[in-house]
C-alpha cells in the first residue's frame, strides 16, 4: 500500500474556486474511477498498476482548466530488482 497526497499550489490560475481530481488505473480495466472534489487529494493505492491523474480546476469567473497525466506505477517491491 503506498499514500500519497496531491496538491495543485504551482498553478498559475488565479482565482480557484473548484477542484476535481479523478484517479485511474490503466492496467485494470476493473478499477473504479476515484473521484475527489477537494483542494488536496490523498489517497491509499492498494493495487499494482499504472495510474493517471486528471484534475480540472474551476475560477471564480468560470474559466476552466484541465489537466491530466500519468503520474505513477505501483508494483510489488521484488519487482523493483527483476
Amino acid at each position: 500500500m503506498t499514500h500519497l497526497t496531491f496538491a495543485f499550489e504551482k498553478t498559475n490560475m488565479p482565482g480557484v474556486i473548484s477542484w476535481k481530481w479523478t484517479i485511474n488505473n490503466t492496467s485494470n480495466p476493473l478499477f473504479e474511477e476515484v473521484v475527489c472534489y477537494n483542494q488536496w487529494l490523498t489517497y491509499l493505492f492498494s493495487e499494482r498498476g499504472d495510474y493517471t491523474i486528471k484534475l480540472e480546476l474551476i475560477d471564480s469567473n468560470g474559466n476552466k482548466n484541465e489537466i491530466t497525466r500519468n503520474m505513477l506505477s505501483i508494483v510489488k517491491a521484488e519487482e523493483l530488482y527483476m
